[in-house]
């Protein structure tokens, strides 16, 4: 479903540059050690779970353990003396700026614009990299930052390379292997699989693709019965039978909280779902990105169809799902959106310097990287966390007693 020729290498330059930048960005916000911050009180308890090889909360996070007590001991023999807390959180930086370099490859082909696309596209990443949600998992322990990454490579992979279905099986196996609400993104990739298409079994080799990168996904929750079988004390669910496997995986603990609400208060998420979606990039950004659908809606509507698939089902389910961090699961729409405001604003410039030279192109690029400049200097203070010491000083004060 690819809609623009091969990249040229200024869109890879742009891709290196923005996934640079946004770790230079992440270290410099970096939360120095352990962090309550951001919806991360669950970071002490994975960081517990991946030295003494134990399992942590529902569904057990097979693949993040396995990639963090891997990033763990590779750290500690290049930094002994490191603080273990922020080589979990240097782990998330890494993984949000990856999500950012290959963002930029996605947008360098979905973008409807010629002149400067290697522009468009790294600015589609770079506000990707500052929107609160993205910027605040990417600073500390927690399991969203690597979700962000493999959802990103599912993006690509249907979008750019939907004719290898090779492609398909790793972001899908690795995000189901992690968090399963990407399994909510799979009718929007069997779409873009199967758009195109001819014959009447257009559907059945994209879908053998997706069951069998799901089941590949399945079998590394064989990680949780080996580990549940220990000695470690983060042990959730004793998973080391069938019973306590079945609780662990399908989150059984959690499951009140869907559609457990009355009408007025599932009212009240849509409101939040509609605060949290415009915080991302302000109203003036999510006013671009109604810009950029309009622009698909006209001359792509097949990637129309796919971002409100790909948007739909996630928005649904974090609307439904009533917990105090359900918002975080809005990251795949808040990725979308950033492609739909790129796609807006390079439409509306270049409709601008049709009318007005091609001047007008440059003043709108240099006007969007002063608003996410300013941007970025307005949220510095309440997402950064380089000076927090809240959970360390607390701990410090419990070993004295």
């Amino acid at each position: 479903m690819s809609v623009a020729p091969s990249l040229d290498r200024t869109i890879w330059g742009a891709s290196a540059c923005a996934g640079a930048m946004a770790l230079a960005f992440y270290l410099a916000s970096l939360a120095p050690g352990l962090t309550w911050a951001h919806q991360g009180a669950d970071g002490g308890e994975l960081l517990a779970a991946a030295v003494t090889n134990g399992v942590p909360h529902p569904p057990g996070y097979p693949l993040y353990m396995l990639a963090l007590q891997g990033w763990l001991s590779v750290v500690g023999l290049l930094a002994p003396a490191s603080d273990l807390a922020w080589r979990g959180n240097l782990f998330s930086a890494m993984c949000g700026s990856a999500s950012v370099a290959l963002t930029v490859i996605v947008a360098g082909h979905l973008l409807p614009v010629r002149s400067l696309r290697w522009l468009w596209a790294f600015l589609a990443g770079m506000a990707w990299a500052i929107s609160p949600l993205l910027w605040s998992q990417s600073i500390i322990t927690e399991v969203y930052s690597l979700h962000a990454l493999l959802v990103v490579g599912l993006g690509w992979a249907v979008l750019i390379k939907p004719r290898q279905l090779w492609c398909v099986v790793a972001p899908v196996a690795l995000g189901v292997a992690h968090h399963l609400t990407l399994i909510l993104l799979l009718p929007a990739a069997l779409y873009a699989l199967t758009v195109g298409r001819e014959g009447g079994r257009r559907w059945l080799r994209p879908s053998l693709a997706l069951i069998g990168a799901t089941t590949l996904g399945a079998l590394i929750y064989v990680r949780t019965p080996l580990a549940a079988s220990g000695l470690s004390p983060i042990n959730w669910g004793y998973a080391d039978n069938w019973e306590g496997f079945r609780w662990l995986v399908t989150g059984a603990a959690y499951q009140g909280y869907l559609a457990g609400s009355s009408l007025a208060a599932i009212a009240g998420r849509v409101t939040t779902w509609a605060y949290v979606v415009t915080e991302q990039f302000t109203p003036l950004g999510l006013a671009l990105g109604f810009v950029g659908l309009a622009t698909w809606d006209r001359s792509a509507p097949h990637l129309r169809n796919f971002s409100l698939l790909w948007i739909a089902p996630i928005s649904v389910y974090a609307i439904l799902y009533h917990t105090r961090d359900s918002e975080i699961y809005l990251l795949p729409v808040v990725w979308m959106l950033s492609i739909w405001m790129t796609v807006g604003l390079a439409t509306l410039a270049e409709w601008l310097a049709g009318r007005m030279g091609k001047v007008t192109m440059w003043l709108a690029s240099l006007t969007a990287i002063a608003l996410l400049l300013l941007a970025t200097t307005v949220r510095w203070e309440s997402i950064a966390l380089t000076d927090d010491e809240e959970a360390r000083r607390y701990l410090a004060q419990v070993a004295e007693v």
